[in-house]
């Protein structure tokens, strides 16, 4: 029934399908993971923190805080 393979054959087989697709499935999640929209989402507010790092230590003053502020947030620009 097996044609020749035997038990081990058999097990190497399955143990060869779940490899596959668990890498198949890994590849689909660390692509959609570092999709564009994702970083977007994240990236904003990345800047947003930088920005407000910057601003605290004096490196800009209110008025291109709360301008540079707008832009990233899109009600500026």
């Amino acid at each position: 029934m097996m044609d020749g393979m035997g038990m081990g054959g058999g097990f190497a087989m399955m143990l060869g399908m779940v490899v596959f697709w668990g890498l198949v499935i890994w590849g689909i999640v660390a692509l959609v993971r570092t999709s564009p929209q994702s970083r977007r989402v994240t990236g904003g507010r990345d800047a947003e923190k930088l920005l407000a790092d910057r601003y605290a230590r004096g490196e800009m003053d209110e008025n291109e805080y709360l301008e540079r502020l707008g832009i990233l947030r899109g009600t500026r620009g």
